[in-house]
């Protein structure tokens, strides 16, 4: 068992499929340890070739073997990716992909540090131009923690379509909350007591002569389709408006750490 956990960093490619990196801070570390040879400056890998730098935690020797095993190509004369995590990325038309799953690892990736998981740069005067290295290994901005944290609001929405035949589906109901407290706290945000969740359905409609039970405090009811278009629309600009209300911020970028 380990003393405590290794954090390495997991990159995402355009195409999709993920590598297990270090950071040429772990590679010196790493050489110095076993008296091997840097490797040449050129052979280091830029964030910028990723569509995401995110944090991968291992609490044990076998988690770290397993993740390992599955980055293994299984051919060794094929140029491809034949590794059991990727290979099936090679095969992908689709290359959206990779920013697809890129956006998932960049939001996880902003859940910790708004929770403080990956550790903020220290507050202490006279120490701007410092490079703070958790920050810096997933090539996150060295402010971002005082000017994009604090700004950040999260929307949940979720609907419910049922079908009526022939491939048609009808909206059946939706829901909309926001959270307490951005990135920070996902609870739903309350006002007055209780979580406030807006809630809406058709109830003129049932399947198999079931009837839709009422959602738990719920504010808006019985909701048509022809309703639901403007109810939407009203949400995202209320929720748009209420981001653009705080003041604008200039972002700077860190200097990332090579990647290897």
């Amino acid at each position: 068992m380990m003393e405590e956990e290794i954090r390495l960093t997991l990159g995402i490619l355009p195409s999709g499929a993920s590598l297990l990196l270090l950071t040429f801070t772990q590679v010196k570390q790493l050489c110095s340890y076993w008296r091997y040879s840097l490797p040449l400056p050129n052979e280091a890998l830029q964030s910028s070739v990723f569509e995401s730098l995110s944090p991968i935690e291992f609490d044990d020797i076998d988690s770290l073997a397993a993740k390992l095993r599955s980055l293994a190509p299984k051919s060794r004369g094929d140029r491809r990716d034949t590794s059991r995590d990727n290979k099936g990325f090679c095969q992908l038309v689709d290359l959206q992909e990779g920013s697809k799953r890129g956006v998932f690892e960049n939001v996880r990736l902003l859940r910790q540090l708004a929770t403080k998981r990956i550790p903020p740069p220290p507050s202490t005067p006279g120490l701007g131009n410092t490079i703070h290295e958790p920050y810096a290994q997933f090539s996150v901005p060295q402010n971002l923690d005082k000017t994009l944290l604090p700004r950040i609001q999260v929307a949940a929405f979720a609907y419910t379509l049922w079908s009526v035949g022939m491939g048609s589906l009808d909206l059946l109901d939706v829901a909309w909350a926001r959270a307490e407290g951005g990135m920070h706290d996902l609870r739903a945000s309350r006002d007055g007591g209780g979580e406030q969740v807006d809630f809406g359905w058709n109830s003129y409609k049932n399947q198999s002569g079931l009837i839709k039970k009422t959602f738990p405090r719920s504010r808006v009811q019985a909701q048509k389709d022809p309703d639901f278009g403007p109810w939407l629309f009203r949400k995202l600009l209320g929720f748009q408006m209420s981001n653009y209300a705080s003041s604008s911020t200039n972002y700077s970028s860190s200097i990332p750490d090579g990647m290897s």
